[in-house]
This record gives structure tokens, sequence and C-alpha cells, in this order.
């Protein structure tokens, strides 16, 4: 399965396109009368995939001008007008070339001037970074938390998996677990509970660095700051802020890695909301932006989850007990979301949060708040 990173568009002569991930850029596009050239670079600002197997280039038209002759139009929009394979697994420098005469079947006429028509196209890098589809998750294990968290009603973990902390809207605290093993959910051994000291909980989410955090109280979203990251015993509480024009009853939320969008979530109407945070990470500051219904598959929303490109998102809820994914055909937009046709039951009867493993989306993770479960569910996602 390939998965899409990096997108860029050029017209004419070479432009070099933003970058929108970690993993992989087009650094250079050029055109030429028969030929079509760009290079792809892996940048480590981050460490690359284990899943890193392959690199999957792809010419698509995207426009009505242009590459047309003898009155016959050539390639349709959306049409694939060259590609081109390689396997790269230590995330080398690569160069990739197109021609148009070897990939079209109709050769453009002698003379014919490819870089100077007024068209575009898209280049659009894939690489085989796997998981993250969610119609392949297996069950692996469970773990109890009932002796410390006897309402447990959402969940995080700290990025290397080796923290656990659950909500517990019994006590309202946070609940935390070391994992002696990352991310096995069976090897987690309680480590301290702390209390939240706001009531009625309905949910929790955190910072991909774990100095922020916040919990639901109905239509508040309350945000605390961590001196510590991970640790909630080192927690301050910054603000409140009421988000009942959208939602009277929220349930979950999830912010973006600079803090500028936030997304919440509510079981009121069923709908995930965006939010810009003119103040990064602080919701005191969120202006609304627009909404997305789920409702047309889950009627009473828990949680919701966002893979780190933006490009897919997931919902749970206590209807149907099942996860849905969703696609965005521009990261983060969610008026470009629609549902991808990929769902998994998970089984329990009160699915209140899901978590994800960000760096392969290998692990998928449901805390259960039934009376009679209370257990975190662990979840393989295929690679």
């Amino acid at each position: 399965m390939s998965i899409l990173l990096q997108e860029a568009s050029f017209f004419k002569n070479a432009v070099t396109p933003s970058v929108i991930n970690i993993y992989v850029e087009v650094t250079a596009v050029r055109a030429s009368s028969t030929e079509i050239d760009w290079e792809v670079t892996c940048t480590l600002s981050e460490p690359a995939p284990s899943a890193l197997t392959g690199i999957y280039v792809q010419v698509i038209k995207v426009n009505g001008y242009g590459l047309n002759w003898n009155s016959n139009p050539q390639w349709a929009i959306g049409e694939t007008i060259a590609n081109d394979t390689r396997n790269e697994t230590s995330c080398n420098p690569s160069e990739f070339s197109a021609t148009i005469q070897e990939n079209s079947g109709f050769p453009p006429p002698a003379g014919y001037e490819f870089q100077n028509l007024p068209f575009g196209v898209l280049v659009q890098v894939f690489a085989g970074i796997t998981g993250w589809d969610v119609s392949t998750g297996t069950y692996l294990r469970k773990e109890d938390v009932s002796a410390n968290a006897f309402v447990p009603n959402s969940l995080v973990f700290s990025d290397d998996g080796g923290k656990m902390i659950v909500l517990d809207n019994n006590s309202d605290s946070f609940v935390e677990y070391i994992l002696a093993s990352e991310w096995d959910v069976s090897t987690a051994a309680h480590h301290q509970t702390v209390a939240a000291s706001i009531g009625n909980l309905s949910g929790m989410f955190a910072s991909y660095d774990g100095t922020r955090f916040y919990i639901f109280n109905g239509n508040f979203l309350i945000y605390f700051t961590l001196s510590t990251a991970w640790d909630t015993s080192t927690k301050t509480q910054v603000n409140l802020q009421d988000f009942s024009a959208q939602d009277s009853t929220l349930t979950d939320g999830f912010i973006e890695e600079t803090g500028e969008f936030m997304y919440l979530t509510g079981s009121g109407n069923d709908k995930v909301y965006k939010y810009a945070l003119l103040t990064p990470f602080d919701p005191t500051s969120a202006v609304f932006l627009n909404d997305f219904s789920v409702g047309t598959e889950e009627t009473n929303v828990r949680s919701v989850f966002f893979r780190p490109t933006g490009r897919q998102m997931y919902i749970v809820g206590y209807t149907n007990d099942t996860v849905y994914e969703y696609h965005f055909s521009i990261a983060w937009d969610l008026s470009t979301a629609s549902y991808a046709s990929r769902s998994l039951p998970v089984g329990t009867q009160f699915p209140a949060g899901i978590f994800w493993r960000r760096t392969d989306g290998q692990k998928m993770y449901i805390v259960d708040a039934n009376t009679g479960d209370k257990s975190v569910y662990e979840y393989n996602i295929a690679p």
C-alpha cells in the first residue's frame, strides 16, 4: 500500500514546492520539450520510519490547459502522464525521470515545446510507509485498569510508548501507568493518580510533546501546562473556555503539532469542529472555522484522532462500537473530508477513547468505559 506523503504543483519551468511532511521532499522540478525531471530527497529532521521501503512518483494532469494537438486532447484531467518506482531504504537522495514520449502513447510533434505551455501537473511522491488503515486492525490484548480507573473514558500515550495516562470519570483524576515494554499494555503498572480538581470529566487530549493537557467538562475545555512532560503531578491550570456555541457535550479533541489548529468533537451534534488558535495551543484564542458531520457513521461520538500528516481522521462512539476512518484531500482541511469506507468493529460496549502510535500507525488503542470491562484494548494495524 502506498501513502501520499508529498505533493506539489509546478507550471512551465522548475518550481521548488513546499514540504508538507518530514520524510520526503521534492527538491526540484524541471520540464523540457519532451521530458519531466524531478529530484526527491529524504529529510532527516526526524528519523525516517523503519517501514520506508520504496518511493513511487506519479505525474498527473490537474487542469485543462495545453497538451493538445491535431485537434485531439492528450491526457485528460486526472490522467497519469508518467510514473516511476524506485526502492529506497536508506533515505538517500534519488533522482526520478519521466519522459513524455515514452509514456503517453501519443508523442508530441517535432518542436512541440512542453515547458512553454500554460498548464500544470501534480507531482505526487509516495513511499512505502504502511499502517493507518483501520480496516486491517486485529485485536492483540487488553489490560484491565478498573483497580485505579473505575470509569476510564480517555487515554493518551507518551511518544516513546513508555507511559499511558487514563482519565477516570469516577475519581476525576489522571491515572498514570508505566509500561515495562513500550506500547505493550499488558506490562502497564500503576504509577500515580493525580486529581484533576474538576468534576464530571468527559474527555482528554494532549499536545504531541506531553507538556500541555486538555480535559472536558460538558461544554467547557480546561487547559493545563505541565512543567515535566507527561507528568500530570506538575500541571498548572492555565484557563477554561466555553464551546457551547458548537456543542454542549464535548467528549474529545485533537491539536496538531504546531498548535495552530484544534479539533473538537461531541455527542450533542455528532460533528468534528475545527478552530484556528490565534495563540498556539491556547483555546481561549480559538476562532471557529467549520465543522464536519460524522452522524451518518456514528450518532454518539466519543473520541477523535488524526494522523500526523493531517490526511486521515478516526472517530469512535457508543452507538456502533466501531472505529471509522476519514480521508482529507487537503491536509487538516475539514471541508475536504470524506468517509474512506474503512472501519473496524472494536467489540466493546462503550469505546470511550482512541489513540494511535504516531510514528508508524501500526498500533491503535481503545479504552472501554463499560462498567463490566474497564480495559484498554490494544490492536495491531497491518504493516
